[in-house]
């Protein structure tokens, strides 16, 4: 752990459950109770079956896919979201996670314990506290409601602490979306135990061409044309026939 104080030292913390929301093991499946077979699915050179939860709510519509192996017992193959804003006809969110191995494991509860020789802090009062203590919770839920009233409440105390005003709701879910993300690459780099750590400010809701722009770099992008390499690239060199419109890198 790390603060200003102490520097680099090895502490912890924890977070207390309540009767409705108990602290738990947490799974790296999905629960799949919702999800709907959708086929079967050739993937990297396996045969899996493709599992499918849609869920819509307001302007936001989530699809859930899991791929999961026809061998017995059965092994996870790749868990994906795709969140498409159809106010703004844009995804705002999308990840994956890839199952590299799999394999059965008894664990030894006493990793678990609290240890008794260092010093322990409670993050049970800060509302974020979930994103530090257990950071795999966003991804492996389901239930978008819950993640997105959660995500609404740091929006509102950002929004007041920072006294931001949108001209509609069009802009306020764009803003909203760049939140999220800059939100989690804060949370991540302070899991890191860096020597610093970092925090949100008023331009936490801002994007990366906005930021150019607020640091006074309006040449930026065109310095960057004018320095390319693409002239360089002799186009009639390669043998472009053949060539499909799309192509998913995963699946090779």
């Amino acid at each position: 752990m790390y603060n200003e104080r102490r520097g680099n030292f090895k502490g912890c913390w924890y977070r207390n459950g309540t009767r409705t929301i108990p602290i738990i093991p947490q799974p790296i499946l999905p629960n799949i109770e919702e999800f709907e077979f959708v086929g079967i699915e050739v993937f990297e050179g396996t045969e899996t079956s493709k599992w499918q939860h849609h869920y819509k709510t307001y302007d936001l519509n989530n699809v859930y896919t899991f791929w999961i192996t026809n061998t017995k017992p059965p092994r996870p193959v790749k868990y994906e979201m795709k969140g498409y804003d159809s106010l703004l006809a844009t995804h705002y969110d999308y990840y994956v996670l890839d199952y590299i191995s799999f394999e059965e494991w008894k664990p030894n509860e006493s990793v678990f314990e609290l240890p008794s020789d260092l010093w322990c802090r409670n993050w049970s009062h800060k509302l974020d506290s979930h994103l530090m203590t257990n950071p795999m919770q966003e991804f492996m839920t389901s239930h978008h409601v819950d993640k997105e009233e959660h995500l609404e409440q740091l929006y509102s105390i950002f929004r007041r602490r920072h006294q931001k005003s949108y001209r509609g709701r069009m802009e306020r879910n764009k803003r909203k979306h760049l939140f999220r993300h800059n939100l989690r690459f804060i949370h991540s780099t302070n899991r890191k135990n860096l020597n610093f750590k970092l925090s949100t400010n008023h331009m936490a809701d801002v994007g990366d061409d906005e930021y150019i722009r607020y640091r006074g770099s309006k040449e930026e992008r065109r310095y960057i044309d004018q320095h390319s390499n693409q002239s360089l690239i002799n186009d009639g060199a390669f043998n472009i026939s053949g060539v499909p419109d799309t192509l998913d890198w995963r699946d090779y």
